[in-house]
């Protein structure tokens, strides 16, 4: 298997995890599970964040998660939605 098809089978695991992770998460909130939904949530935004990361090389995202957003916002990568930290409040 070339390392081409490797990264494009890995991104296209990720973002079918993510997809299915927000399925789970509004099937969750439509039950008013919304602890465990939030649980789905993160988890979407994890697969999501290891996707952006194993097209930069990155294959061990796990390791740098928490900085990981940070990061892509400062670097210019993905725009921050609210400038505003929730250690802010």
């Amino acid at each position: 298997m070339t390392k081409d098809k490797l990264l494009k089978d890995q991104l296209q695991t990720m973002v079918q995890k993510a997809s299915r992770s927000i399925a789970a998460a509004k099937r969750l909130i439509d039950q008013g599970d919304h602890d465990f939904a939030s649980s789905r949530a993160y988890y979407a935004t994890f697969y999501a964040i290891e996707a952006i990361l194993l097209t930069k090389n990155l294959i061990r995202p796990w390791q740098c998660l928490k900085n990981s957003s940070g990061y892509y916002i400062l670097s210019g990568f993905i725009e921050p939605s609210n400038k505003t930290s929730a250690s802010n409040s």
